[in-house]
């Protein structure tokens, strides 16, 4: 990674791409049409025509942009959209090669959901807003992570800790982004990154030393290597779940062995 990047190149890809799944709800929200959006798409003249549009829009709405690869869209939401408008998902493929069309259809879509194009103006006034409201975030967050580690019962201490690093791995892979933008307007100097480092470890470092005494946990390295560690694994390229049992490996490394 070139020095002063937080974000390598395949994780700006996957930033800007398509996410791996689209919940029920969203799918429900942005993808089912219905009134003015399905009189709107329905206006344009073609099958193919018709769903990348409705594409561009749901997109736009879900995503608050539209990623360049149109085929690679979640299956659901291909699916979703063609039933809406009876069309096979696969004329994705024949819309996504006329990028002129591409184009004029995008400013048709941020007409008609009542966006447009930021000045550098607009920007800048609410860059402030974002960082305040990001920072509140990350707060948040952290402390969700922090009570977590007084908060799971049930078990051995080993499978206490355990849980709580699939916490930390869950929260660190769902605000990475955020994190990445904190990290750009606010500068890695900011003290509140290194306080929330700090109350992670003092949160974390009793379960562990609690696992380590009850001979569940044996392995030598300290609460700061082993999250470093889940870190490495969740910027891993590639899906959730190929990511998945590479972590349940990880985590498994860490627990004493119980053959005799």
């Amino acid at each position: 990674m070139p020095p002063g990047r937080f974000l390598s190149d395949a994780e700006i890809e996957r930033l800007e791409g398509w996410p791996e799944s689209i919940e029920r709800r969203d799918l429900v929200r942005y993808c089912e049409l219905g009134g003015e959006d399905l009189a709107f798409v329905r206006g344009q003249r073609g099958a193919a025509n018709q769903l990348g549009i409705a594409l561009q829009l749901c997109s736009m709405r879900w995503l608050g942009f539209v990623p360049e690869e149109l085929p690679g869209a979640p299956e659901e939401v291909l699916t979703t959209l063609g039933a809406s408008l009876d069309v096979a998902p696969r004329a994705i493929f024949d819309y996504a090669v006329r990028a002129p069309t591409r184009v004029e259809h995008r400013l048709l879509v941020r007409d008609h959901a009542g966006y447009r194009a930021f000045s550098e103006r607009d920007l800048g006034a609410l860059g402030g807003r974002f960082v305040d409201a990001a920072l509140e975030l990350y707060v948040n967050e952290i402390d969700a992570v922090c009570q977590a580690a007084a908060m799971i019962d049930g078990g051995s201490p080993g499978a206490i800790l355990l849980a709580w690093l699939h916490r930390f791995y869950a929260y660190f892979t769902s605000k990475q982004l955020v994190a990445a933008e904190l990290l750009e307007h606010s500068g890695a100097d900011d003290p509140v990154f290194g306080t929330g480092y700090t109350r992670v470890i003092e949160a974390g470092r009793p379960l562990l030393l609690a696992a380590r005494d009850s001979g569940e946990i044996q392995v030598d390295l300290t609460l700061e290597q082993i999250l470093d560690m889940l870190v490495a694994i969740a910027k891993i390229p590639g899906t959730a779940s190929y990511r998945a049992p590479i972590l349940q490996a990880a985590l498994q490394t860490l627990r004493t062995t119980q053959d005799a």
